[in-house]
């Protein structure tokens, strides 16, 4: 397969969430199986480095590409708005009500 998954976060519910940089996806799986896996397309060849869901199922993925940052879907949203920009790439992400933690980790931060 030409799947290069980065990132994985699994939400209170155990849904997993997947981000292949190959493919500039995020996949969702359903709480309950059998049931429909959802793919996010992330634009202009971003590629998810780390994911996110808070409480309200807002999902914060951060990406490498073009530009470095970390974008937000909304569970109304058909897509995703960007947030933030890095200074490197975010391997680590943690998002509190009003805080985004990323950890830089080729830059020490």
């Amino acid at each position: 397969s030409n799947q290069d998954i980065q990132a994985l976060f699994i939400d209170t519910n155990n849904r997993f969430l997947l981000g292949d940089m190959h493919r500039n996806e995020v996949y969702i799986w359903p709480e309950t199986l059998p049931g429909t896996m959802k793919t996010l397309i992330l634009e202009n060849s971003t590629r998810p480095t780390s994911i996110f869901k808070n409480s309200t199922s807002d999902l914060y993925v951060a990406h490498a590409g073009a530009i470095n940052g970390i974008t937000r879907w909304t569970s109304e949203a058909a897509g995703g708005t960007l947030v933030t920009n890095t200074d490197g790439l975010c391997w680590g992400l943690y998002v509190t009500d009003d805080t985004l933690f990323c950890t830089l980790s080729y830059n020490h931060e």
